[in-house]
């Protein structure tokens, strides 16, 4: 009897199903909003940073039509869009031994694929590709505005050796470097951190109070404010020192990933000796279009 397939097996479809379902979604989802409107068939999109705020004057004092306009950077940043693609391929032989036994491929082969289709995705986020194509990401654009850390009483920058009140200085600080460097437009609603640095705030005690640094600093906030732990920023900073970030998320003229194709798994096609899923997604890193709704803060 032959064991060539002429028709895609549905238990392939259940495969796709199976690993779609179950899908995870990384840090960077939590972090940035994610711009989708954007046609697959674009290989570029145009971002027109922002780097002034508009200007208003008097009628009286404008002449003709000299009219104050928006400050805008036209031709400042122009992102790639870069597909990314990979496959999984079952035999003839394993998909008809699931057939007949009525068992269920494995999902291993496409979960890894759409795992690591997500950790690309995060890791574009964070810091842009490792390519070499240019994809920017939120952690490392030289374009944001760093505060720096205030000198520690036991010396250097550092949260591991830094009292409450010196943390306490620094993340107040972090977060209204964005509603002082946008002239009062802007406020910081996310700070992240890596792991260590979360943990620091969220474990040290406040002297002579049961509260941690961390939830005294919510607190004093008059403005709703949340940490979001990203550990790829452990190293982003100058030196791959640690790097705190805060930014005004809620606004996609801040920041925003973009992505026109989410991974996305073809139609099962005939190969040598079994069947072929061939995926893809396409990405263009992480669109800044207002730097100063974005602040770092280094060498924790």
């Amino acid at each position: 009897m032959s064991l060539v397939l002429t028709s895609p097996p549905s238990e392939l479809t259940q495969v796709i199903g199976t690993v779609r379902d179950n899908y995870r979604p990384s840090k960077f989802r939590s972090v940035l909003r994610v711009r989708s409107d954007i046609a697959e068939w674009a290989d570029r999109v145009e971002v027109h940073k922002i780097t002034e705020k508009a200007d208003i004057k008097p009628v009286a004092l404008i002449h003709g039509d000299q009219f104050p306009l928006p400050s805008l950077d036209k031709t400042s940043l122009s992102l790639k869009m870069i597909q990314f693609a990979a496959a999984y391929r079952y035999g003839d032989l394993e998909i008809k031994k699931a057939q007949k036994m009525g068992m269920s491929l494995d999902t291993e082969r496409a979960t890894s694929n759409a795992l690591k289709a997500e950790q690309l995705l995060d890791q574009i986020a964070a810091s842009g590709d490792t390519f070499g194509i240019g994809l920017p990401g939120l952690g490392n654009n030289s374009d944001v505005p760093t505060v720096t850390a205030v000198t520690k009483d036991a010396g250097g920058t550092t949260w591991a050796v830094a009292t409450a009140d010196e943390l306490l200085t620094d993340l107040h600080a972090l977060v209204d470097a964005v509603y002082s460097n946008t002239n009062e437009t802007r406020r910081a609603d996310t700070i992240v951190l890596p792991l260590s640095q979360f943990q620091i705030v969220q474990r040290l005690r406040v002297s002579d109070s049961t509260e941690t640094v961390a939830s005294v600093f919510l607190r004093q906030r008059q403005d709703p404010v949340r940490f979001a732990v990203w550990n790829r920023f452990a190293t982003l900073g100058s030196g791959t020192t640690p790097r705190a970030c805060a930014l005004d998320s809620s606004s996609e003229d801040v920041a925003a990933m973009l992505i026109s194709r989410e991974w996305t798994a073809d139609a099962p096609r005939r190969v040598p000796m079994g069947w072929q899923v061939e995926e893809n997604l396409i990405a263009g890193g992480v669109m800044i279009k207002d730097a100063k709704g974005i602040a770092y803060m280094d060498a924790l």
